[in-house]
């Protein structure tokens, strides 16, 4: 289950050190991400104060958990709750070096390339977005599930019905319906 997102704050959060003007979409998605539980990091090579001055301007402090050092995402000591694992977590990164680092510490990363600015190489993300206009927390928490192979991948939801696929553990249970001696093939 998706617990964490972190935002890189360079190339993500803020389009460049220069340009200190947030991508479109990025409140929304913040504002959804916090309504549905989702906790909320900023990660940068910058320290946790001169991450909080830059992120001020944008009254987001708020919805925001914790600011985390770069350095820190490869040990995962930014966890500040023990349920939050590496897994339960996802990546929203500009960088390359932010690729690896996740990938290292076991995370989902998300390379993010704004078609407007010259793109660096972002081979190893487990995907890539050109914008934020269509990343809300459903969205998200898809691509946290179909990357655990382990759980299984829900193809429809209605009031009434769940469609999903199956798996292994699913066998004792359908072995138990089989036996019933009404139930035929």
């Amino acid at each position: 289950m998706l617990k964490a997102v972190i935002f890189e704050l360079y190339g993500v959060m803020i389009k460049s050190k220069a340009e200190p003007v947030m991508p479109p979409y990025m409140i929304d998605l913040i504002w959804d991400l916090h309504k549905h539980g989702i906790k909320l990091f900023v990660t940068s090579l910058l320290s946790g104060n001169e991450m909080q001055k830059i992120l001020e301007p944008f009254s987001i402090a708020f919805y925001i958990e914790a600011t985390v050092p770069m350095k820190e995402i490869e040990r995962t000591a930014f966890v500040l709750d023990q349920t939050i694992r590496p897994r339960d977590c996802i990546l929203l990164t500009a960088s390359q070096e932010g690729i690896d680092l996740a990938n290292q510490a076991g995370m989902i990363s998300i390379g993010y390339s704004d078609p407007h600015l010259s793109a660096p190489a972002l081979w190893r993300a487990a995907l890539l977005v050109e914008g934020f206009d269509e990343i809300d927390h459903t969205f998200l928490e898809q691509v946290h599930q179909d990357y655990h192979d382990d759980v299984p991948k829900t193809i429809v939801t209605t009031d009434r019905l769940l469609i999903r696929e199956f798996i292994p553990s699913d066998f004792d249970a359908l072995y138990a319906i089989w036996q019933e001696p009404d139930i035929r093939c």
